[in-house]
Parts: C-alpha cells; sequence; structure tokens
C-alpha cells in the first residue's frame, strides 16, 4: 500500500472512472462538502465519469445518480442494486424478490431486536430493495455474534460498513456490481481504468490491489485494515472528504489536467 503521492502518470492518464463510496469516504461527519462537490465537477470536466458504490439505499443511491455533478451510474446495498440510464435493477446474485426478501428480513429482525434493542431499523427500509438495515451505533461484540447467529439462522448473511449493519441474501459484492455495471457501459471491466475509492469494511472487494490496481482507501480506512483480505494500492494523507479531493488533485495533477 502506497501513498497517494506515489500514483503515476501512466496509471493517471489510463482512468476512465472513478468509483467512490459514500460515508466516511465522500462525506465528512456525514455531510456532503462544498470542496468534495467540487472534485466531482473537476472529474467531469477532465472527462472522467462517477460512480457511486455504496451501502446506501436504491432510492438514495437513484437520487445521487441524478443530481450529483459528473455522476452517471451507481452500484446500492452493498451490490444488490445496479443503477444505469436512471433505472435500478436487481445485481445478478440476488435470491428472491424484493417482497420476499423483506418478509424474510422482518421476520429475523424481529428476533434480533427482542434481544438486542439497539439494532433498530433504519427509517429509510422502505427505500430498499435487497437488504434490510440495522444501526450499528451503540452494538458489543456480543451483540453482534448474536445478530449474525441469527442471521445464519434465517439463510440470511450480514455486512457492515462504517455506519450500518445490513441483512442481505445472495452472493454479490460492490465489486461484483460495479464489473457487471461496467461491463454493460463498455462491454468489458478493465479494472485498470476504475479508481476505486472507500474507507471501510464493506468496500473490501473493490480495496484490493490484486482486483482492482488503482484501488484507493482515505486514510480512515487504516482501522479496518485487519477485516479485509486484501490493501488497497494507495491511501491518503486526509481521512473522509478531504481524502477524497486529494485523491482528486492527484489524480487530475498527474494526468495534467
Amino acid at each position: 500500500m502506497k501513498a497517494i503521492a506515489e500514483l503515476t502518470a501512466d496509471e493517471a492518464r489510463g482512468a476512465r472512472y472513478v468509483a467512490t463510496d459514500i460515508d466516511d469516504t465522500f462525506t465528512h461527519g456525514g455531510r456532503f462538502t462544498e470542496r468534495a462537490l467540487g472534485a466531482l465537477t473537476r472529474l467531469e470536466g477532465a472527462g472522467i465519469d462517477v460512480l457511486v458504490v455504496t451501502g446506501r439505499s436504491a432510492g438514495f443511491a437513484l437520487a445521487l445518480a441524478t443530481y450529483l455533478p459528473g455522476v452517471v451510474g451507481a452500484v446500492a446495498e452493498n451490490g444488490g442494486v445496479v443503477i444505469r440510464d436512471g433505472a435500478p435493477e436487481l445485481a445478478e446474485g440476488v435470491r428472491g424478490s424484493p417482497q420476499a426478501l423483506r418478509a424474510r428480513f422482518r421476520r429475523c429482525h424481529a428476533e434480533i431486536v427482542r434481544r438486542v434493542p439497539a439494532a433498530r431499523e433504519t427509517p429509510n427500509t422502505f427505500t430498499r430493495l435487497t437488504d434490510f438495515c440495522m444501526y450499528l451505533d451503540g452494538l458489543t461484540d456480543d451483540d453482534h455474534a448474536f445478530i449474525r447467529g441469527r442471521a445464519e439462522a434465517h439463510g440470511l448473511r450480514v455486512a457492515r460498513s462504517s455506519i450500518r449493519l445490513h441483512l442481505y441474501e445472495g452472493e454479490y459484492d460492490k465489486a461484483s456490481a460495479l464489473r457487471a455495471w461496467l461491463a454493460r457501459a463498455e462491454g468489458s471491466a478493465d479494472p485498470a481504468t476504475v479508481v476505486t475509492v472507500g474507507d471501510s469494511a464493506n468496500d473490501a472487494a473493490i480495496l484490493d490491489a490484486r482486483a482492482w490496481p488503482l484501488s484507493v482507501g482515505v486514510r480512515n480506512v487504516e482501522k479496518y485494515l485487519g477485516q479485509m483480505p486484501g490493501e488497497p494500492a494507495y491511501i491518503t494523507r486526509a481521512p473522509e472528504a478531504e481524502g477524497f479531493v486529494e485523491l482528486v488533485d492527484t489524480l487530475l495533477a498527474r494526468r495534467g489536467d
């Protein structure tokens, strides 16, 4: 893992996309910043398309893909939903209809919340198609173990971001959905053309330099590296949104833009 300052001109010139997580990667303290939004506009001006790759809901990601400058599509719900041309689609690997999945999630969550009241449902469930989201704050290691155990008993899986826990069912992740988006758009998915950016354990699939040679972790990824099977190729000095801006500054400078 190298400092982002070591990004080469050849690598930068080969980049056609920046695929970024949102929370604690593009945000600071849970909010968009003027500098991060300005970085999107600068990428757009340089001809680099931006993809949102998030654990947030399909509805949330659709809004971002519609309104943020330079954003041409999205992966939502940790890979469960792919958004192209303004329309959400269930990703390959999702097992079951949104209605059937929602019923299973609710049965499982009812058992979880009786034992772990802090594992409250987030208020945006109605905008989700493939997963169920709970608050992370206040959960102990024992709580996490119990939640995973109940999920497994229901044939479900658990994903963890920096801010939420997600119940889901299927074989997919952020990387598989990102590859699918690229294959639809480009006819192939060349990872050397994509700068992937993230901060947390649920970004692990797009922060593995063995698969994504232009993967970048913002500084706050350091606390999750022990939970990830690989490491990003690069890391920024600054955390969160300022790390994203640092990446864009470096990328455009190396390209001569």
